[in-house]
């Protein structure tokens, strides 16, 4: 009996690996299926655009600064000046095109004379 115990070892090994081998073949093309690209809403020639998120552009009037811009706006003024590096610490003429960050400002509290709230 321990030859014949043996043996059934040596042979289990590549057995399950095989099943898994073949497993995995079965299994890829069906998870692959669902992740490629249908032709639903687009032509087979044409491809897919890819969306962007775009925020706000901020058109100077006067000269200001990207500090007055980040205070007014509600913005903080590290994210202005990611998105605008050439006017950092500088002030900006008038009519340039600052982009302003997507999503909504910091919620300031404003408070209203000397009782406060």
């Amino acid at each position: 009996m321990p030859a014949s115990s043996r043996t059934d070892r040596i042979w289990v090994t590549p057995v399950r690996l095989t099943v898994a081998i073949l497993c995995v073949a079965l299994w890829l093309p069906w998870v692959a299926a669902g992740c490629g690209s249908t032709s639903q809403g687009t032509s087979a020639g044409s491809s897919a655009r890819v969306m962007r998120a775009e925020g706000g552009v901020h058109r100077t009037r006067s000269v200001e600064t990207l500090r007055r811009i980040a205070r007014d706006r509600g913005f903080d003024l590290i994210i202005l000046e990611t998105l605008n590096p050439r006017w950092r610490g500088i002030g900006i003429p008038p009519g340039v095109e600052i982009r302003l960050p997507v999503g909504k400002p910091k919620i300031r509290r404003i408070r209203q004379g000397s009782e406060g709230t």
